[in-house]
């Protein structure tokens, strides 16, 4: 049987685009991206069944939150999330049990189980919030290091109408960090530094359609390896398509091999983050000091 595989997508950058050169058919789990042109395009949302999705993320993290684990809460501790945001941001745990919500039909239309467990079994649940609380999408880390460390539900979040949202959107005003993941999010928000997270760099173009500020500022990880460096200025250049004006923070190293937001904030402190952000830089200046094609703005 002809096989395909995957390659990087023109619409989104994720590369979840999967081809099949025999009959010539490409489709991005993504954003929905399909032979030329987005799923936008092609399907009309179900506003019903997306309804339903939602109701139904909202059933099942009203039972990860009942289910969370001394292990995950350590390991949220350790993070520096506090107990009132793990209440607040219904931050959960999904066991490797099975469970009556996973007998549902709606169960595989969302995403969440194709069988008798569910697919973010044994990981950490972030929910992702509109403003009025509805539960749009889920997210798991895993507790185990040799496990895959991040994972939502599978198919299009297009289709389940999660595509229009980041991590903390629900809460935030005119002036907000943007970053990479929930926990960097979360930690930045509870030092005074507003903050949407992002889930992956891949994402950070399709994740933003309703993300506008008068005052947005980009943080993400500061590496040593040139190529993750590469990926996520990559990353930052699609993301300034989608936002009218924007700032960018480069992480100082600090003698390591890898500096991230949370990691900084708890490390060196509020008012050291605070005069790193002061001399954030507008994105055009950012991508001239390193010889980067500048975005056309949308």
């Amino acid at each position: 049987m002809p096989s395909g595989h995957k390659e990087t997508c023109p619409e989104c950058g994720g590369h979840n685009l999967y081809v099949t050169p025999h009959n010539g058919l490409k489709y991005c789990f993504n954003c929905g991206y399909r032979n030329g042109r987005s799923q936008n395009a092609v399907f009309a949302k179900n506003s019903e069944t997306i309804e339903e999705i939602r109701d139904y993320y909202n059933r099942c993290v009203s039972y990860y939150t009942s289910c969370l684990s001394n292990e995950a809460y350590s390991y949220l501790q350790s993070r520096g999330i506090s107990d009132a945001d793990i209440k607040q941001r219904r931050i959960g745990f999904c066991p490797d049990t099975h469970h009556s919500l996973y007998d549902s039909p709606i169960a595989k239309t969302a995403g969440i189980s194709t069988g008798r467990n569910s697919v973010l079994h044994g990981r950490i649940i972030f929910p992702y919030l509109t403003p009025t609380g509805q539960v749009v999408d889920l997210r798991g880390r895993a507790l185990a290091d040799d496990a895959v460390k991040y994972k939502g539900p599978f198919g299009s979040a297009f289709t389940r109408g999660a595509d229009e949202w980041p991590y903390g959107a629900e809460s935030v005003g005119n002036s907000f960090l943007v970053t990479e993941g929930e926990v960097k999010a979360i930690v930045a928000t509870q030092h005074g530094f507003p903050a949407v997270g992002l889930p992956g760099i891949n994402s950070w173009k399709w994740r933003t359609r309703e993300l506008a500020g008068e005052s947005v500022t980009i943080v993400f990880d500061s590496q040593q390896d040139p190529a993750i460096n590469e990926a996520v200025y990559q990353a930052v250049d699609k993301l300034a398509t989608r936002l009218n004006e924007c700032k960018v923070v480069t992480l100082p190293l600090m003698g390591n091999s890898k500096m991230d937001l949370d990691t900084f904030i708890l490390t060196r402190g509020f008012q050291e983050f605070k005069l790193i952000l002061d001399k954030a830089l507008p994105y055009t200046t950012w991508a001239q000091l390193l010889r980067r094609p500048t975005c056309n703005k949308k």
